[in-house]
């Protein structure tokens, strides 16, 4: 998946009303996706996306007040359901979404104040219902939806994964300085995490594309 094609053809407003969200406009509401477990081993390529979970909206910092104005269920068991308006859940069925992360990594509600947060990336849901098939030339276009109205739940797929890809290995990130000093990354300061990125950076830049295969 090129996501610096979805950074690149979209605005970023978070949180936004699911009733404002356009093709290459804005993201739907984050969705935490998961695929579903047999025994010891999560199924990673049939998985299923629900409302943005509890402990997501944590390592996102967002704020007590939100989790329990959605119903949150807190703790780490499944996640901690939470409760999406209709319109957001339609939304993000079709559409990507997108959730800003930030520093500190943790999984503490309301651990740091907001105005000490930096932010650090975003996290991407991709709706299975409306990939496209893998070989597309190009993604189709769909007119944008008129003010006020929400998204329609169907009509041309609108994200696909490429034919090519980057594969980074331990070996190549500790080649390009990857600090483990930390260990997890709920031990890491922020500045661990930041050398780290630019590790990841680093060594993603330096292996050439090569063609997907099965099951990478």
């Amino acid at each position: 998946m090129d996501l610096s094609y979805l950074e690149s053809v979209g605005t970023t407003s978070w949180p936004s009303p699911a009733t404002k969200i356009t093709r290459n406009t804005q993201y739907a509401d984050y969705a935490s996706c998961n695929g579903a477990r047999q025994g010891a081993t999560q199924q990673m390529y049939n998985y299923s996306c629900i409302c943005d979970n509890f402990i997501d909206r944590v390592i996102a910092h967002q704020d007590v007040a939100l989790l329990k104005k959605l119903g949150c269920s807190e703790g780490m068991t499944g996640g901690g359901a939470c409760n999406c308006s209709a319109i957001s859940l339609d939304a993000s069925s079709w559409w990507t979404g997108l959730m800003p992360i930030s520093l500190p990594w943790t999984f503490k509600a309301n651990a740091v104040p907001a105005t000490d947060l930096a932010r650090f990336g975003s996290w991407f849901s991709h709706p299975g219902a409306s990939k496209c098939a893998d070989g597309a030339a190009s993604l189709p276009v769909q007119p944008p939806v008129a003010p006020g109205a929400a998204p329609a739940n169907s009509g041309p797929c609108n994200w696909r994964r490429l034919a090519a890809a980057r594969i980074v290995y331990g070996a190549d990130l500790l080649a390009h300085g990857w600090n483990r000093t930390g260990g997890h990354s709920v031990n890491c300061t922020n500045d661990e995490m930041e050398s780290n990125l630019a590790a990841f950076t680093a060594s993603f830049a330096a292996l050439p594309m090569r063609p997907r295969v099965c099951g990478e």
